[in-house]
């Protein structure tokens, strides 16, 4: 039985707003408030809807994001529940209001603050979602490094800022069944990897490290790309592997991530490097591990996942998303 709760705009009280998102960015480990600031920056610019969930004779109280796209559905950003007894059942309850305001929920962030990951799982797997977990790892500075491969037809050069078109077309063809591009901006595959590589090339948010930056060779084809950069707090970050579908299991990912390794133990000896995937991304999971990246302890957890529904995938373009993720990716 739902509590009854009603979803209102967030103007009717912006004081309340406020306060709900400095509590949501205090109760986020330390290195996930970002996300926290980051709310009310999208809010101030337009890039969400924000609401205030409240149950009529309820100290409860929830404050919710979301971005709906028109003929498709609902994606929740954030939301932080304010509540002295919060429970599933008010998630349900503002999951079905959404869905039935803006379209079906088709993601929700892992940052649920405020609500049990043990009490909400069996409600959302029952409700037909996938859960994508991030996986935050590091490969110590102070590790010996596995040998680059010397046998091989790849060959490698830095990235350059007129390579561009060649990474995006790499990259479309690598992430065309990538399920968790529910999660991303536009829900449109090529305009989302083209707005990624663009602000990777042009030195965004974080720095590129163009010589620790590669595009692999087979001959004269260039068949993948490692890009890897440096956060303005942080240590050395591989951002992004990728190798054309043609060429996986050959051992070009492989080659790639060791030279780049390489490359970051010369330039920064005394730091950790990092590293991000999603656990259902076997195939680059193995490689991963094999080389020598090791999982951070939770605490030390800096990327959050998403619950995904596959039963909104189908009302996906074909050229955006297609099930069955997780076979390709080296």
């Amino acid at each position: 039985m739902g509590l009854g709760g009603v979803l209102e705009d967030w103007r009717r009280d912006p004081s309340r707003t406020l306060r709900l998102e400095q509590d949501y960015a205090r109760s986020l480990p330390f290195s996930l408030r970002p996300y926290g600031h980051w709310l009310s920056h999208a809010r101030e610019f337009g890039e969400l809807k924000v609401g205030l969930w409240t149950v009529p004779g309820s100290p409860s109280v929830a404050l919710v994001s979301w971005k709906a796209f028109p003929g498709m559905g609902t994606r929740v950003s954030h939301l932080f529940v304010d509540s002295p007894a919060p429970s599933p059942t008010l998630l349900s309850d503002i999951l079905a209001v959404l869905s039935e305001r803006e379209g079906p929920v088709f993601a929700l962030t892992d940052l649920l603050a405020g609500l049990s990951p043990e009490e909400v799982r069996p409600l959302l797997q029952e409700m037909g979602y996938v859960h994508f977990e991030h996986v935050d790892t590091v490969f110590p500075s102070g590790k010996p490094l596995p040998p680059v491969p010397t046998t091989g037809h790849w060959s490698f050069r830095s990235i350059a800022p007129s390579d561009e078109a060649v990474l995006v077309e790499i990259s479309c063809r690598a992430y065309a069944g990538y399920e968790e591009q529910l999660m991303w901006p536009t829900l449109d595959l090529r305009r989302d990897l083209m707005d990624y590589v663009r602000d990777s090339l042009s030195g965004g948010e974080e720095k590129l490290i163009l010589g620790a930056s590669l595009l692999a060779f087979a001959g004269e084809v260039p068949v993948g790309y490692i890009l890897s950069s440096l956060p303005s707090n942080g240590n050395p970050y591989v951002a992004s592997v990728q190798v054309d579908p043609a060429f996986q299991g050959q051992g070009v990912g492989r080659a790639l991530l060791l030279q780049v390794l390489s490359e970051l133990r010369a330039l920064y000896p005394a730091q950790d490097v990092g590293l991000t995937y999603v656990r259902q991304n076997v195939r680059g999971r193995a490689l991963y591990e094999s080389v020598g990246f090791e999982p951070l302890p939770a605490e030390q957890r800096r990327t959050a996942g998403s619950w995904l529904s596959r039963k909104a995938l189908a009302s996906l373009p074909q050229s955006s998303v297609k099930p069955g993720w997780g076979e390709n990716g080296e």
